[in-house]
């Protein structure tokens, strides 16, 4: 029971960091882009 929660938990936890990064290099591309336009 202890290892299937363990193992769920880690899943999920590893599909937020990659859902986040994922978040974080889009914003950071759009705000790049804005920056460079306003330019």
């Amino acid at each position: 029971m202890i290892q299937k929660e363990g193992n769920i938990d880690e899943g999920c936890g590893w599909f937020m960091i990659s859902l986040a990064f994922s978040v974080a290099l889009l914003s950071t591309a759009i705000a790049l882009r804005i920056l460079f336009g306003g330019w």
